[in-house]
């Protein structure tokens, strides 16, 4: 004998049902099958959560093609057995937490070895006293001005030209939402390094499509409820804004070093300002993905 939502609350809100002489024999069985249901439903789905945690499982298809099938047990869970739930609830949470955290940690720290140096302390307009050589490290000094010669003049103008130099750089801001991110193993076989900005995109836009994806699911498996969103990608979200401190804090300079402490201090002024642009425009898309409101953005 199965238990059915319909028959559940059939017995508990008609009124007839309630007060008829065989509801006395009838509501025990039903209390008895609706436990049974509720503890079934909790391992059934327990053991669907931990299969995420397996390594190289692909989540998304998993949650896909599986646990959406089975959203109906989070709606009974929730009507029925509330506590079981929070259970079920809590394990989720706590998998792709650490599951998205861990990706997104390790896909960082593989960035971090594509980057391609552009400037340095020295490639300033105006460098700070005591850093180039000669004449004091003035301004002028930039330009030769100082005790540092002709040489030292003709390497100054030499970097500024490519350091200060948009050219092809700006093509990181065409086709934001279909560019996937960079996929390591084929960059790391192709022996490419890429300048910060590139990197940024990257890992930023696999911030954003994980985000759009876990997001969307959330709201369908568990019934809108954004909390559970909002409590697992805390932990992405700190991995984010961990990096961006440590590179912050990394060698001075404009400091928006994706890798932390292995990107050191960026002073690739051309960089920043790109990826002020990229930033912004990930954000036009997320106001465009319902993800969100305009008025965040500005």
């Amino acid at each position: 004998m199965s238990v059915s939502p319909c028959r559940l609350g059939f017995a508990a809100t008609d009124t007839m049902a309630r007060t008829a002489a065989a509801a006395d024999d009838v509501q025990p069985e039903l209390a008895r099958l609706r436990s049974r249901a509720c503890l079934k439903a909790r391992d059934f789905l327990m053991q669907k959560l931990y299969s995420l945690r397996k390594p190289k499982t692909n989540i998304q298809i998993l949650q896909q093609n599986v646990l959406l099938r089975f959203k109906y047990l989070v709606t009974f869970l929730r009507r029925h057995a509330p506590d079981v739930l929070a259970e079920v609830r809590a394990c989720y949470v706590e998998t792709m937490s650490r599951v998205l955290k861990q990706a997104l940690q390790g896909y960082v720290s593989s960035l971090a070895h594509l980057q391609q140096d552009i400037a340095g302390r020295g490639d300033l307009l105006g460098a700070e006293e005591g850093l180039a050589g000669g004449g004091g490290g003035s301004f002028f000094g930039q330009f030769g001005g100082g005790g540092g010669g002709a040489g030292a003049a003709a390497t100054a103008m030499r970097n500024r030209s490519s350091v200060f130099s948009l050219g092809a750089r700006a093509q990181v801001l065409s086709a934001l939402e279909t560019t996937p991110p960079l996929i390591i193993h084929q960059v790391e076989s192709s022996g490419a390094k890429f300048p910060h900005e590139r990197l940024f995109r990257s890992s930023h836009k696999l911030l954003m499509d994980t985000a759009t994806f876990e997001y969307l699911f959330c709201n369908e498996f568990w019934s809108g409820d954004q909390s559970v969103f909002a409590d697992i990608f805390a932990g992405p979200l700190h991995v984010m804004e961990e990096q961006l401190q440590q590179g912050a804090a990394a060698g001075g300079g404009v400091g928006i070093g994706i890798g932390g402490g292995n990107f050191g201090g960026n002073f690739d002024a051309i960089g920043l300002l790109l990826m002020i642009r990229v930033n912004r425009e990930h954000q036009v898309i997320m106001v465009g993905r319902c993800m969100l409101t305009p008025s965040t953005t500005h």
